[in-house]
């Protein structure tokens, strides 16, 4: 997905001032959006399996229930929708909680709409891997090959991985920047190694 691809975005934030300014970036940036200050008919989506969005803007502090209760309903739910948190506390404690419950980046409030812009299409990005993994674990639990591309730099990775999972016993760190797939890359290490019966765990250690 380049920088430039439009992307599906649902806003979840109760301040009205903020959603204004949230909905004018995006509509400046060419980006789809829905917007609302209830996260009860967001729920009420990822349970009728609509919840289609590329990316989740979810502020900590909503009515009726928290926005950290609804990114752990959908983490649980396995959604791959990318979500990205709000919140006018600044403290590490909420972050921390945040980024345990899985949530894709951590904004406070105000924001900088460079920032905000680049974190959206990041994760978008890492939606759409996520989504290509779904599809095809679906379609074959145990097919390790999760990884597209047929250019040199990703049949160089596929052979690695290979390589990797035939080994016993090492430990293996990935790195780059967020929404690149570094969690497809471990699971697809997972499903080719002698452990791939086992469960994969993903822990974000943000």
């Amino acid at each position: 997905m380049g920088d430039d691809a439009r992307v599906k975005v649902m806003v979840v934030e109760d301040d009205p001032e903020i959603a204004i300014a949230i909905a004018r970036k995006l509509k400046q940036d060419g980006h789809e959006y829905e917007s609302t200050d209830d996260p009860v008919p967001v729920l009420g989506r990822l349970e009728a399996g609509t919840a289609d969005w590329d990316v989740m803007i979810l502020d900590v502090g909503l009515p009726n229930i928290s926005g950290i209760e609804v990114l752990k309903r959908f983490k649980e739910a396995g959604s791959p929708i990318s979500i990205i948190m709000l919140t006018g506390d600044q403290t590490a404690a909420t972050a921390t909680e945040c980024m345990r419950a899985g949530a894709f980046y951590y904004l406070t409030k105000p924001f900088r709409n460079h920032e905000l812009a680049s974190t959206i299409v990041s994760g978008a990005r890492h939606s759409q891997l996520r989504r290509q993994l779904l599809a095809r674990t679906a379609d074959d639990p145990r097919d390790g090959s999760t990884l597209v591309g047929v250019s040199q730099s990703m049949r160089h990775l596929r052979e690695t991985i290979e390589r990797l999972a035939g080994s016993q016993d090492v430990s293996v760190l990935i790195r780059g920047e967020s929404g690149t797939g570094k969690e497809l890359v471990a699971r697809s290490l997972h499903l080719k190694s002698a452990r791939r019966a086992k469960k994969f765990v993903a822990v974000n250690t943000g």
